[in-house]
């Protein structure tokens, strides 16, 4: 029997090894079983020292353990979403990270949790590199605009709306070939024969 529950241990750890995101898996007491190579690299974590140790003692040892937001989830069977929180680091600096925790088994019982990381300021990133692309697109003197797999226009630039005559927040989410209204579009559009041929 024990030899079965070490080969489905097994089997979850390489799938969790996998993943691109930073996760930890912890016991239903809060002890850390397993850290995946992303957080390891991410967290610049020690799997082999942080595994057996409770999550608290690793991420936020100063953090009285009745307050431990881990602690709380595994008690209440509750999963946690978008959770900040402080990892202190050797030297006494900070790292804010967002965590969701996802809590496995019986909700009397629950014999542990999945918790994936990830810096807090990542989202921002993302929304600083959107705005980053919005502006170079705006600065084009040549109409450009972008579509999903849909053929739903997601981007409008000013060179675009110039031409055209109409606004970008007029046209999101709308078909090209709605707003373009040309005959090429139903008889043979130029964009799916693009990515047709991977070429101009």
């Amino acid at each position: 029997m024990s030899h079965v529950k070490t080969a489905t241990g097994d089997f979850w750890c390489a799938v969790l090894d996998t993943a691109m995101d930073g996760l930890i898996a912890v016991d239903h007491r809060g002890r850390i079983r397993h850290v995946n190579p992303a957080a390891a690299e991410l967290l610049d974590l020690n799997p082999a020292v942080a595994v057996g140790r409770h999550f608290r003692t690793v991420f936020c040892p100063s953090l009285p353990e009745e307050k431990c937001w881990v602690n709380v989830a595994l008690a209440d069977a509750t999963s946690v979403r978008n959770y900040r929180f402080e990892m202190e680091l050797a030297g006494g600096s900070r790292r804010e990270l967002t965590a969701n925790l996802t809590v496995f088994g019986g909700e009397e019982h629950p014999f542990g949790a999945l918790i994936a990381l990830r810096p807090a300021d990542m989202h921002g990133g993302l929304h600083r590199e959107r705005e980053k692309q919005a502006a170079i697109l705006g600065s084009l003197a040549e109409g450009l605009f972008t579509v999903d797999n849909e053929w739903r226009i997601t981007s409008f630039n000013r060179a675009a709306e110039q031409m055209t005559g109409w606004r970008e927040e007029e046209v999101l989410d709308k078909h090209c070939k709605d707003v373009l209204g040309s005959r090429q579009c139903v008889e043979s559009c130029p964009l799916a024969e693009t990515l047709r041929r991977s070429r101009p």
